[in-house]
């Protein structure tokens, strides 16, 4: 051991001057794990802390509190017991049970009943009649009962057997009203010959010393409700235990222990051992009582709580790998970029002995030494992160949500030692590649500069891209895949992540063969530029062209950014699109409001029907009456409404049903939203084609080309409501889509309202449709209508319930993530570039010094360095854009979310989020002027004469 650390302490020694001496490339190692490190535990502690909030209000919906345990026997069931034989549970419950549980006690409750006995008074001489008896009563013990009960008259019973040899009890309010029963009353409690467990002649005299009720009815140390201890004489615990069961042959009817912890500090890393802990308890007591069970626990909702933490972490990993990997490959081209500082160093130790392992070892100190301080702030940065996660309703969006605390654990850490360990594996691959090299191979090696690397020569690109189109395929055919979804019908990128990780896949791929192409690109380039007159960029575009080796790891980086960036975005903003559209269409506008108005027939539901079979004819039509619409107005914050009127109505001649939206022409496009996508026409166009026909009909596009009906056409049908009678309409338009409408559930058409009333010959129930203000709720609108006095039966929020799923634990989570991660790319693609601009110009120190001694002009140089700079930025961002797009365009249109009874209306359309494409861009071109601004000053300060004599050096 000693003569291990006495080698260890060199290296030890080795690696931090060799840190030191790199140590603004050790800090951006620093940076970039500590990156992973944080978005790596991010995802663990968010669904741990999101679900553990489920639970809580889970549990908090229950009838009883939360981590509310009840243990039972009961004789009703078993047949009544001995107290000999429940008092060995009794005392595992009173001493060992809270220290086996492992959880803080807050409420501990012991209740016992003995069978049902007979109540008489002893003012009555005999008492053998069994019709005589005032009431059938079970004597009971309910521990802490002083400190819950409130006496009404009298006090609580006296511990042991009064002076004369009677019990006292208490009753219940109820049992004493009904029964007239007074405080000092004596009263006889016997077992008859029929009482089953209860030995025959068991005989008590009680005495009521006080009657009680529930101090606080909601507390948790209640077992049961008031209503349930009517018949219950309860007496003193020391009474019950001592002086009644002991002498009573199987006295014990019913024996319960009630326990109620603290279950806050329970998280994941706790939950199997707290569920195995509660097993072995349900164990133990079935071995200390027969037939004695766990009647009630929180374990079934402990255990859906670590399922769903568990499949939610698989999720978010599933989502976060493709900003993983791109964190991890950051780490290693950091790394890459210290080891090729230091070839030449290790060449030299491999020449003189120096063995693989050694050199692996001084570089894995390294990385531990960066690691270990990466991992003590990435898991202070993670916690946050998960915060900010939780607080998300959109991409790059927070919003208000619920509060949840999010905690650092030993789980987590586990968590974080993983990243830092994938990221020294990432790390050490270019250690290890240097490590194999001597003196000669180091040289033979810098002649291979021109050589492809390893990927392309065994085309990984191509064969990368085939299951990515492949998946493309299955999308098309099958419309999803469906992996880690729950359940064979799991279609959302939220539950089923594969629908991710094919367009990712393609993205990279695609990268990787986008990359093949660039040497070609830029010696076509050079061609061309040497066309013209001046070297500057002849010379830029020859070393990019000549060099790719050079670039390629950084190319890769610059396309992948930006591709990942503007799909990630796109899908973002296209999934919120949907959700809005989704609603606002199943609703209509801001508020949907169902007016009944006052009728001449009492309705006996909550809506009256207006269908009737053909066979049916109402002999009184129903009169309905109804405040001006105008009225809705009065509520604050209201700034327009609109009445919509939904029946059915049948096409007499082809006989074919249809749905029917009546509207207010005038109103209807200032209240709803229309998609463009809904007809061929404007919904303004449409609603002038009703104002110019009374009798106007716009019909479902899908029913003029069934029937071949054509604008003009006349229409008779019959509205199935009030007396039906026949109508006619005229077609002025056709329609694919209308708000509330779904082709799914048949053939709709829109006609005015007014006109619909009118060949109905009155007024019939209709909705009305709302837009207010974003700060109006529909608790401000129901209160507004109490006070203007319409009679509504339901209100729906559009906004409430957009607001509602974005707050889904599954949506959070993904868009948080995508929004961290592509902050997080951000910054390292800036970072990234930097450095490499700044190491690329120290590699090629003797090169420019070279030039500039053949006569550049520092000016040219600058031109020349960052001609360079934004032939690769230009290069990396096209080919971003591109790849991006392209996925976007194929991939987004099957990553639906397909809920509801309508999963398919409205259409699913790919929308592009241009303005963070223009954030991307932006964030490039403040990359190119830091790097070209970085590199002018490098040039200034750099002397002639040291890169001459450092080139006659080398």
């Amino acid at each position: 051991m000693k003569r291990s650390l006495q080698r260890l302490i060199p290296l030890i020694q080795v690696a931090a001057l060799r840190l030191w001496s790199n140590r603004g490339l050790a800090a951006c190692a620093v940076i970039g794990i500590t990156a992973t490190v944080a978005l790596t535990v991010s995802i663990p502690i968010y669904a741990d802390s999101v679900n553990h909030r489920l639970l809580q209000e889970q549990l908090e919906l229950e009838e009883r509190p939360p981590f509310a345990f009840l243990f039972w026997y009961v004789g009703a069931w078993n047949g009544s017991e001995d107290w000999e034989n429940v008092a060995p549970l009794d005392t595992y419950m009173s001493v060992d049970l809270a220290a086996d549980i492992d959880l803080p006690v807050q409420q501990a409750v012991r209740h016992f009943r003995t069978p049902r006995l007979r109540m008489f008074s002893t003012q009555e001489g005999a008492y053998s009649d069994e019709d005589d008896e005032l009431e059938w009563v079970v004597l009971g013990m309910l521990s802490g009962l002083e400190e819950k009960a409130r006496i009404l008259e009298g006090s609580f019973p006296s511990p042991g057997i009064s002076s004369d040899g009677l019990i006292e009890v208490l009753v219940t309010l109820s049992l004493a009203d009904r029964l007239g029963l007074q405080v000092g009353e004596e009263y006889v409690v016997f077992a008859p010959p029929s009482a089953r467990g209860m030995p025959d002649g068991f005989e008590r005299t009680v005495r009521i010393v006080g009657v009680w009720e529930m101090a606080e009815e909601n507390d948790e140390y209640w077992i049961h409700r008031y209503s349930a201890f009517e018949t219950i004489l309860l007496t003193s615990n020391e009474t019950f235990l001592e002086d009644i069961v002991p002498t009573a042959r199987r006295g014990i009817e019913l024996a319960e222990w009630y326990f109620v912890f603290d279950g806050r500090d329970v998280h994941v890393e706790n939950t199997l051992p707290l569920l195995s802990r509660i097993q072995t308890i349900e164990t133990q007591v079935t071995t200390l009582l027969r037939y004695a069970e766990l009647a009630e626990s929180p374990a079934n909702a402990i255990l859906r709580y670590y399922q769903n933490v568990q499949y939610h972490t698989i999720l978010l990993y599933t989502f976060g790998t493709p900003v993983l990997v791109l964190l991890f490959y950051f780490v290693a081209q950091v790394w890459g970029m210290i080891v090729d500082r230091q070839r030449g160093e290790i060449a030299s130790l491999r020449s003189r002995g120096t063995t693989v392992r050694q050199i692996v070892g001084i570089y894995l100190l390294e990385g531990l030494v960066v690691g270990l301080l990466a991992v003590a702030i990435g898991l202070l940065i993670g916690n946050s992160l998960a915060r900010a996660m939780g607080r998300s309703t959109s991409f790059l969006e927070l919003g208000r949500t619920s509060p949840f605390d999010t905690r650092l654990s030993w789980g987590t850490l586990r968590y974080g030692v993983l990243a830092l360990c994938v990221s020294l594996g990432a790390s050490l691959v270019p250690v290890v590649a240097s490590a194999s090299h001597t003196i000669v191979s180091h040289k033979r090696e810098q002649a291979r500069t021109m050589e492809r690397p390893v990927w392309q020569r065994f085309f990984i690109d191509i064969g990368l891209l085939i299951p990515a189109l492949y998946g493309y395929y299955l999308l098309r055919v099958r419309g999803t895949i469906s992996v880690l979804g729950r359940g064979s019908g799991a279609s959302s990128p939220f539950e089923n992540p594969l629908l991710f990780l094919v367009p990712i896949l393609f993205i990279f791929a695609s990268a990787l063969i986008l990359l093949r192409l660039v040497p070609v690109i830029m010696r076509w380039l050079a061609w061309a530029a040497g066309r013209f007159r001046g070297a500057v960029p002849v010379l830029a575009l020859r070393d990019l062209a000549r060099a790719p080796a050079q670039t390629t790891s950084l190319l890769l980086l610059l396309v992948i950014s930006p591709g990942l960036a503007i799909f990630t975005a796109s899908m973002a903003s296209t999934l919120d699109a949907q959700l809005v559209d989704q609603v606002y269409y199943d609703i209509g506008a801001d508020f949907r409001l169902t007016e009944l108005g006052q009728s001449t027939e009492e309705q006996t539901d909550d809506r009256p029907s207006y269908s009737f079979s053909p066979e049916e004819q109402p002999t009184d039509p129903t009169e309905y009456f109804f405040l001006p619409v105008t009225d809705y107005l009065l509520i604050p914050g209201v700034q327009q409404v609109s009445r919509v009127g939904d029946y059915r109505m049948t096409d007499l001649q082809r006989n074919v049903n249809i749905h029917l939206l009546g509207v207010d022409r005038a109103t209807l496009p200032s209240v709803t939203r229309f998609r463009s996508d809904y007809a061929s026409e404007s919904l303004g166009a449409l609603m002038n084609y009703l104002a110019l026909q009374w009798d106007g009909l716009l019909i479902d596009r899908r029913a003029a080309a069934a029937y071949n009906l054509q604008v003009g056409d006349q229409l008779q049908a019959r509205i199935n409501v009030g007396t039906r009678p026949e109508s006619s309409f005229t077609i002025v338009g056709f329609l694919d889509y209308f708000p509330t409408s779904y082709p799914e559930d048949g053939l709709f058409a829109v006609a005015n309202l007014d006109y619909v009333f009118e060949q109905l010959g009155g007024r019939y129930p209709y909705d009305v449709w709302l837009v207010t203000e974003e700060s109006v709720t529909s608790e401000d609108i129901w209160n507004g209508l109490l006070e203007i006095g319409f009679n509504i039966i339901s209100v729906d929020d559009s906004r409430a319930l957009v607001e509602e799923t974005q707050l889904q634990p599954e949506r959070q989570g993904f868009f948080g993530l995508l929004s961290v991660g592509f902050l997080t790319t951000a910054a390292l693609t800036v970072l990234g570039f930097l450095l490499h601009s700044y190491v690329s110009f120290q590699r090629r120190f003797v090169h420019f010094g070279m030039l500039r001694a053949l006569g550049l002009s520092v000016q040219q140089m600058g031109l020349l360095l960052a001609g360079e700079q934004l032939a690769l930025i230009a290069t990396g961002l096209a080919g971003g854009t591109v790849v991006g797009l392209t996925a976007s365009r194929l991939f987004i249109p099957y990553l639906q979310v397909r809920a509801g009874h309508h999963p398919l209306t409205p259409p699913y359309i790919v929308q592009v989020a241009w303005g963070d494409v223009a954030i991307v861009y932006a964030i490039f071109a403040v990359m190119f002027f830091a790097a070209a601004g970085v590199l002018l000053s490098l040039l200034r300060r750099m002397r002639i004469f040291e890169a001459v004599k450092l080139g006659e050096a080398i």
